[in-house]
Parts: C-alpha cells; structure tokens; sequence
C-alpha cells in the first residue's frame, strides 16, 4: 500500500553492551516489526534477505563541499530556503548538500531501507532531506507516497537539569517565607531527599521514538518497533528472539490511500 519506505536508526552511545544488544536485535534478527518472526504471522507480507550496508556516492562537489567548510553538529550542513512574503513554496528549497553527506544504508529483511544516523544531527538530516524525498513520489498537488514514517534512537541521554538541589531547596524556601508558611518535619526530610529526586528525573539510556504525523499509524508502529526491541534484548540467552513478538492493531480512520496520501491531511 506505502511502496518503497526508508526507515532510520542511530546508536548514541556505541560502547554500552546493554544497548548493543537492543541494537543486535533491531538491525539483525528479527529486525524491525513482526514481518520475519519465526511463525510468519504476516504471511502476505513475506521476509527477504537483507543486503550489505552501502554508503551512496555524491557528485566531487558535494565532496569539497563538505570538506572545505567548517561544520558543527549544530550546523552541520547547508541551510534551506523557506517560504518568504515575496515567494511562496509548498516545500523548503534545499541545495545539494542539505541534510549531510548521503548515511549507510541497506535494504532490511523486511524489505524497508534503513539508513544508519549514528552520529548524526537527525533532525537536520529528516528536515533538509524531506523535500527532495518527498518530490519524487510526489503525484499531485494533492497526491503523494510519503516514504519516510519514523526511526529509532537509541542511548541519547536527556539534558542534565541547569539547577542544583540546593538552589531548589533555596528557592522553596524564600517562597515559603514570601507566602508565610514555614516548613515541618516532612518538608525537611524531603529537602534531604532532592539531590536523589533530581539525579532520578536525568534518565539514561533512552529509546527515542521519531516519527511523521502524516502517518496515522506511524506513532503507534513505531512505539510498537521500540517494545519489541526491548522484549527481545531482554530475553534469556536461551530463547530466540524471533520467535518472540508483540502485535498491535491501529484503527485510527478508515481512509482511502488517496485520502491518507492527500498533503492537506
């Protein structure tokens, strides 16, 4: 029904053994989804091979391009042209270059293409690529394939909270004083507790869930992608983790493909 789709993955933090096998688990055996589950739950969908991971070639130019720029990871490729009062586009204008050197790529087993982003700025890389992507499935002005629905990161850590406890501590203590209530017995100990209270709050090892609300489905796949990844890697060494699934049903809208392809949607 979707056609040809480009699926993405990253590794943020390449030396955890403990996240290496979540990724084990995604990119190998049994991959993404349910498709290539021992049982064959998907039998209209069948499993193919996987090919070998191949970096696209780039013209000379995108090459010097890229090597004859200084580049950081918060700018790390050329900038779009969005619209502007004086001209109107339906998508951005993005030079060649935009989104980064072409990633690894390979056709998994569930017959999708997963691009690496590992050490990657995925978001530059799924904004200033989307509309080259887009315009080459592009039927209509009303009609298009969308071929990007989602990926998954996994490691990134959250951003360590600019506050210490003591300044929170601090903090709550002038805004007592400033609305005449003072603090007991239950309010100190608690006190004592918050530098526990904010370590907890910077979680690590996260699986980050991206995905393209043009999709009805593609939140729910790929929350669905992620659990099953994590029920795998969990695993005892003594099960195969093809043999072991989660299947989610999605009835959002009854929609037509023309209708879920329509850009207003």
């Amino acid at each position: 029904m979707y056609g040809q789709q480009y699926t993405f993955f990253s590794l943020d933090q390449p030396g955890s053994e403990q996240l290496a096998a979540l990724a084990d688990v995604l990119l190998n055996k049994p991959g993404f989804g349910n498709r290539c589950l021992k049982e064959e739950w998907l039998l209209e969908y069948p499993c193919g091979n996987s090919t070998p991971w191949k970096t696209p070639s780039v013209s000379p130019n995108i090459t010097h391009l890229f090597q004859k720029q200084k580049w950081t990871p918060e700018d790390p490729s050329p900038s779009c042209m969005c619209s502007t009062r004086e001209k109107l586009t339906m998508l951005p204008e993005c030079p060649e270059g935009a989104g980064g050197l072409p990633p690894p790529q390979r056709i998994q087993r569930s017959t999708e293409i997963l691009q690496d982003l590992t050490n990657r700025n995925i978001s530059d890389f799924l904004v200033k690529t989307y509309p080259a992507l887009i315009r080459s499935s592009l039927k209509s002005k009303f009609w298009v394939n969308e071929q990007r629905y989602g990926g998954i990161s996994i490691g990134g850590k959250l951003p360590v909270l600019p506050i210490t406890a003591e300044a929170l501590v601090e903090f709550l203590s002038h805004l007592g004083q400033m609305m005449n209530v003072s603090g007991g017995p239950i309010t100190r100990e608690a006190s004592k507790e918050m530098p526990a209270f904010l370590k907890h709050l910077e979680t690590e090892d996260n699986i980050k869930v991206w995905f393209n609300n043009k999709g009805w489905h593609a939140l729910v796949s790929f929350l669905n992608v992620a659990h099953n990844a994590i029920l795998r890697a969990g695993l005892h060494k003594d099960k195969d983790p093809e043999e072991y699934g989660i299947t989610v049903t999605s009835q959002p809208l009854n929609l037509t493909k023309e209708q879920l392809s329509e850009i207003t949607v």
